[in-house]
């Protein structure tokens, strides 16, 4: 486990700061107002649709939350406050939220535009925050959060370095002594076929694990160059997940979702990685440029690593992530074991000879499992119960920030000295847009 102390991730009881919610109305602000942003607070308001279904979102299938365990609608959920770097972001998302939700967008909408416009949210009167931003602004927006009195919904990875890492798992501990509840964007861990799963081989159905392999290998992303009227640092925000101060690159931000799937299989991290990378994507697209706030203009992450991860007891992680046109896409998680194989992600466990002998009958939640997630949060807050996956997001991201240096300097790299990395990126609070 990290230093410091351990974050339970079950549904302790709300403490002295915290109440259950009940049917009230419970009260939402969103801090990043991007796709996710937008996502994640539809999902939200879905949680409280009484008598009605939200209309699909552009290009998604967005379902209305009901409470996982009774099956009956939750109380009636608000949005109240958002912030985003860009006005136009804010713009977008508001109006898209309230076409989707008109009833439950707050009359006269405080919308607070800037860097610094997250301490609105944080000002105003939510019960719950989501923070949709791009990584590297995770702690710091968390802190804020847990400060202010907030239930925390935040997506992954919880930061974009070590340092940052380190700020989440104090603002988390400290969460847990106000009894605000936290959950983080790592959505399988709320899927039946991955719980049921994970429980059949966590239970020895074929013994004990050998082996697991873990891919992320999608299509590229395209990268536009700057315009005339953007600064550097606009530039790169807009465009965050080609930067590794403000994303963590490709495998802390993309594939962390796939490494937490083998942490929580194997209830433990990894104690080494041993990795190599290169960077070709969009390496035609990097314009050398630098400006005043030391901020280098070259897309600078990698994109594609292959890095292999060893666990207490030396049973393997073989990881792969990949972002590139033209080449083989896979995205699961696999595990061998002493007596057969599983494909996680497909809920299907095989014998030796590759014989079927188990699967989950649970409906799939693909496309859904975002809703899902929030269904059970919401759920949670209304039953007076306080889940915080502080502890094991961080752990997660943890790991993915020793994949990505292991990689980046081609060697081996043991958890102790990943844990005790200085590496700190832009500190964000020193940023000012111009």
């Amino acid at each position: 486990m990290l230093a410091g102390g351990a974050i339970a991730a079950g549904n302790a009881a709300i403490g002295r700061s915290a109440h259950a919610f009940g049917s009230d109305a419970i009260k939402i602000g969103v801090v990043g107002c991007g796709r996710r942003g937008i996502r994640a607070a539809l999902e939200a308001l879905n949680t409280g649709a009484k008598n009605s279904v939200s209309r699909d979102a552009p290009g998604e299938r967005i379902k209305s939350g009901r409470d996982s365990a009774s099956g009956h609608f939750n109380g009636r959920v608000e949005l109240v406050a958002m912030a985003d770097a860009f006005n136009d972001n804010l713009h977008r998302a508001y109006r898209t939220i309230k076409g989707h939700h008109t009833g439950c967008v707050q009359s006269g909408l405080p919308r607070h535009c800037g860097l610094d416009g997250f301490r609105g949210v944080m000002n105003s009167d939510a019960d719950v925050v989501i923070l949709a931003t791009p990584p590297a602004f995770r702690p710091a927006h968390f802190e804020a959060a847990i400060d202010a009195g907030k239930h925390v919904f935040m997506e992954k990875p919880v930061a974009a370095d070590f340092e940052g890492v380190r700020r989440v798992m104090a603002a988390g501990r400290k969460a847990e002594e106000k009894g605000l509840a936290v959950q983080v964007g790592f959505q399988r861990r709320h899927d039946q076929r991955y719980q049921e799963t994970i429980a059949q081989l966590r239970g020895g159905i074929i013994d004990d694990v050998l082996m697991t392999r873990a891919y992320c290998n999608t299509s590229q992303v395209s990268l536009p160059r700057r315009r005339a009227s953007e600064s550097e640092l606009e530039y790169q925000i807009r465009n965050w997940s080609a930067f590794d101060w403000l994303g963590g690159d490709l495998f802390v931000e993309h594939h962390v979702q796939n490494l937490d799937v083998i942490n929580w299989l194997m209830d433990a991290h990894p104690e080494e990685a041993s990795g190599q990378g290169g960077q070709t994507a969009f390496a035609s697209l990097a314009q050398s440029r630098s400006d005043d706030q030391g901020l280098s203009g070259d897309a600078d992450l990698f994109h594609q690593q292959m890095v292999e991860f060893t666990y207490a007891g030396g049973a393997k992680l073989l990881s792969q992530s990949r972002r590139s046109k033209g080449c083989w896409n896979k995205v699961g998680e696999f595990a061998l074991c002493a007596g057969g194989s599983a494909d996680i992600a497909g809920a299907k466990i095989y014998d030796r000879s590759n014989k079927l002998i188990w699967k989950s009958d649970a409906v799939s939640t693909k496309g859904s499992g975002w809703q899902v997630q929030q269904d059970n949060f919401f759920a949670a807050l209304r039953q007076g119960k306080c889940p915080n996956e502080t502890a094991s997001a961080a752990e997660s991201t943890m790991t993915a920030l020793l994949g990505r240096i292991a990689s980046q300097r081609g060697q081996s790299v043991t958890w102790d000295e990943a844990t005790k990395c200085q590496e700190s990126h832009v500190r964000v609070e020193s940023l000012v847009m111009t």
